[in-house]
């Protein structure tokens, strides 16, 4: 607060409920966003945000977003693997604890991707890889049905 003294001016001190004789401030220092006293903070333009916390319906299952549609038009990629005795390893693994995974070969044939889905639009698909990466870790890559179909000719 910057203030200055002068005829018409309001002492400063009653704008804070500071009585006129007492000369006691107080000053609150805070030297982390944990410690703030101001609730969150205002998002700085360029920042990275956390993703948000999960919600009730992703605790107890989030059945909406687990959602595949066998005539959908998106997948989501969770990884690629130059070795297909890998890849497949990996699909079993992913079918053990029950998604739909996939594998299909690069258009190169150098390289097996393996995937999850399908999903009937790219946000279902986005929420889906969100949601995986939180709970597996990784990257993810969403990727039309058709361009799978491209590659395998």
């Amino acid at each position: 607060m910057v203030s200055a003294c002068g005829s018409g001016e309001t002492d400063p001190r009653a704008d804070v409920g500071a009585d006129e004789d007492e000369t006691r401030v107080e000053l609150i220092f805070v030297e982390s966003e944990s410690d703030s006293l101001a609730g969150d903070p205002e998002p700085v333009a360029g920042a990275v945000l956390a993703p948000p916390a999960p919600t009730a319906d992703d605790e107890v299952g989030g059945d909406d977003m687990l959602s595949y549609d066998a005539d959908g038009k998106y997948t989501v990629q969770i990884g690629t693997f130059k070795n297909a005795t890998r890849a497949s390893a990996r699909v079993r693994e992913l079918e053990s604890l029950g998604y739909p995974a996939y594998a299909v070969a690069h258009p190169s044939g150098d390289q097996v991707r393996v995937r999850i889905g399908y999903f009937p639009d790219r946000d279902k698909a986005n929420k889906f890889g969100q949601r995986f990466s939180r709970d597996h870790g990784g990257k993810f890559w969403i990727d039309r049905r058709a361009s799978e179909e491209v590659a395998s000719r």
